[in-house]
């Protein structure tokens, strides 16, 4: 039996902890007593560092952790029970927010075959586990890696109710595997967990080979960065079970639970519960979200537990004759960044492979819209992959090769400007169209209009508005449920 490392007071592990921050990794080797040792890393994470770096630089952060805590990576470092693990995380800061890059590894989910093995054993590490946070950022080195400093530190184990949705995440993880459809999960579709995949060859992607030797059992990047945007005081976040505790149960999910609120008030119309939240009714497009975050008792679609999960209210409006109208937008994009990144790192697909929508729908009955209900969405791995990779390569295409542009003079005698982008009915799920208030186009042909502000630069040098991708209204009306829409 192997020996094992105890501590009698977690606070001796702490204090040395708080000792770190500030420090780089070349001061931390330079002060830790034991230098001659050379610890056998037990779970490396390569892929956690810049991939210029080498995977040994990996080994060797850990290894200077591990020999200044006086932890022994091969064997197993527990107090009260519960095992302490060491986990460094990279982050960057991206706008106002502070985004952890990878998500963190926990443990190898195998074949079917180790199914019962591998069970206990993941369960033993979510449930019996501090996991000691190291985060640094990033941005500030380029050079050498030991030159990265610890800003922040946190011994994290899950609240309560976090437990409930992790073991959720885990029990649905695992019944994936047991009915071998686990090449189907995407990240959306559960909350705080994920089965990331290890590696994702782009020439099987193209032949739709879905089959990877193993996956990886993580906590989300989202849900890590919750955790750090909490230390820097950036989560400005309510939560929607802060009173439900004694009431929330593994058998009742975070999905009906978020239903069950907003189903109360079905039938009920937008001037109605206007009234009943104090709300003005102005007919605005924020409106309808302001009336379902009075509804989830939060006081903005930033809720605690939509910022872990990555989940975004949308409010949609079916017209009386059954239609949608708006298109809903995504995020704008880059021209130069969307020409030059692969399907499998671009912005398009880890949208909608890591996030999951919370559509809550109205329906418009005379000058009113009634309340419907709602339903949690993420997209299915074969719609990512097929057609909105199709509409997304297309595009892509276009703007790497160079948009060809005609411009046209309209019946008032405007001149309007027409490209070669795929219109929406080319594709059943996305499109691309602007994203700007005004018109911009600045044109190797002389042609200027409008506002730089309102414009992106193309790869060839031009410029036109800027663009983002959207989801087709008559895509959002075929994935809703019958009852909402009817």
């Amino acid at each position: 039996m192997s020996e094992i490392l105890k501590y009698d007071n977690i606070n001796n592990v702490e204090d040395k902890a708080k000792n770190l921050i500030g420090k780089s990794f070349k001061e931390i080797k330079q002060i830790t007593t034991n230098k001659n040792i050379v610890f056998e890393i037990k779970s490396p994470e390569p892929e956690y560092l810049p991939q210029t770096y080498k995977k040994d630089s990996t080994e060797e952060l850990y290894t200077i952790l591990n020999e200044y805590f006086g932890f022994q990576s091969k064997k197993e470092n527990f107090y009260n029970n519960n095992k302490l693990l060491i986990k460094i995380l990279p982050y960057v800061k991206e706008d106002s927010e502070y985004k952890v890059i990878n998500n963190l590894y926990l443990t190898t989910l195998s074949n079917k075959n180790k199914l019962n093995e591998n069970n206990l054993e993941s369960k033993i590490l979510l449930k019996n586990t501090i996991i000691i946070l190291v985060f640094y950022n990033k941005e500030t080195v380029e050079t050498n890696f030991l030159d990265y400093k610890i800003d922040y530190i946190h011994f994290f184990q899950p609240s309560h109710i976090d437990q409930i949705i992790i073991q959720q995440d885990f029990d649905f993880i695992m019944n994936k595997i047991h009915n071998d459809t686990i090449d189907e999960l995407t990240e959306s579709d559960t909350m705080y967990l994920s089965a990331s995949l290890k590696d994702i060859n782009e020439i099987n992607r193209e032949k739709m080979i879905k089959y990877y030797e193993e996956r990886f059992l993580c906590y989300k990047k989202s849900y890590l960065s919750f955790i750090l945007n909490q230390y820097k005081n950036q989560n400005n976040t309510s939560e929607i079970l802060n009173t439900v505790e004694n009431n929330f149960s593994d058998n009742f999910s975070f999905e009906d639970y978020i239903c069950s609120l907003i189903n109360k008030h079905s039938g009920k119309t937008d001037k109605e519960l206007c009234k009943e939240y104090n709300l003005k009714y102005n007919n605005g497009k924020a409106q309808w979200i302001s009336i379902v975050n009075k509804i989830l008792g939060i006081s903005s679609d930033n809720a605690a537990e939509f910022v872990k999960s990555n989940i975004i209210t949308k409010a949609i409006r079916i017209e009386q004759n059954g239609s949608i109208i708006q298109s809903s937008s995504l995020p704008p994009i880059k021209f130069m960044d969307l020409a030059q990144e692969t399907w499998e790192n671009s912005i398009l697909f880890n949208y909608f492979e890591q996030t999951k929508f919370l559509f809550v729908v109205f329906k418009k009955q005379n000058d009113c819209y009634i309340l419907k209900g709602c339903q949690l969405w993420n997209m299915s791995y074969d719609d990512l992959n097929t057609e909105v990779y199709d509409g997304w390569n297309k595009i892509k295409k276009i703007i790497s090769e160079g948009i060809k542009f005609k411009i046209k003079v309209n019946k008032k005698g405007e001149k309007i400007v027409k490209n070669n982008l795929p219109s929406k009915s080319e594709n059943r799920i996305i499109h691309m169209r602007p994203h700007a208030s005004h018109a911009y186009y600045k044109l190797n042909n002389g042609f200027t209009e409008g506002k730089s502000s309102d414009g992106d630069i193309l790869p060839d040098g031009q410029y036109m508005t800027k663009q983002s991708f959207w989801i087709n209204n008559s895509y959002i009306l075929s994935i809703l449920k019958d009852e909402l829409k009817n």
